[in-house]
């Protein structure tokens, strides 16, 4: 389902939204919020309606459009001007502009004035801290603790160590056994001399 990101900061001038161009999850700018923001002295409409003519954007790739009806609230159902007229309810809907962010850039600079050079610095930032996060989440985490197993003096395979296990030297092993159980001394020297071997040959491989 289409959702709404949250984008970092700087401010947030205009919000993004997460909608489906040519299947796939893209970040887009409903451009009613980029008209008003932009202070265009045209309305939305006749605006919008030019600048797709005017530069070739195409419906699908580069914006695509919802209606909504003014008497049942929004409608999840695509509308075309080309196709659709008046809603079931007799008048007409709504009709706003999911536009992507190279779309909005391209809008914002050919306004030539500041507010759409503001607008497009801030498309810019946008999509630069929205593609760090892609990759940061891309990214595997990587264990930080690994253990090899050692068998008849040969070294295993190197492998992660989970994050639940507890870890002890074998140099802690006898004093944290004999702190917590009950352990003979004679037991007690046994297994410090078990570890001391282990560590001698672990030295020496």
């Amino acid at each position: 389902m289409d959702s709404t990101a949250i984008v970092p900061e700087p401010q947030k001038l205009i919000t993004i939204h997460s909608r489906t161009l040519q299947g796939k999850p893209t970040e887009c700018v409903n451009a009613r919020d980029l008209h008003g923001y932009l202070d265009v002295g045209r309305d939305f409409s006749t605006w919008i309606k030019a600048r797709v003519e005017q530069y070739g954007f195409e419906h699908s790739l580069d914006y695509l459009t919802i209606s909504r009806s003014p008497e049942r609230g929004s409608s999840a159902n695509e509308f075309s001007p080309e196709r659709g007229k008046t809603s079931n309810s007799g008048g007409r809907p709504t009709v706003d502009y999911f536009i992507s962010l190279d779309m909005a850039k391209e809008l914002a600079m050919v306004e030539r004035n500041e507010k759409g050079r503001e607008a497009r610095r801030y498309f810019i930032e946008c999509e630069k801290r929205l593609k760090e996060k892609l990759k940061q989440e891309a990214q595997p985490q990587i264990p930080t603790r690994y253990m090899v197993e050692v068998q008849d003096g040969q070294m295993g395979t190197m492998k992660p160590i989970p994050d639940d296990w507890f870890l002890m030297s074998m140099e802690s092993l006898p004093g944290f056994l004999a702190d917590r159980l009950f352990v003979d001394e004679k037991d007690l020297v046994a297994i410090s001399k078990v570890c001391m071997d282990r560590l001698s040959k672990k030295m020496l491989a």
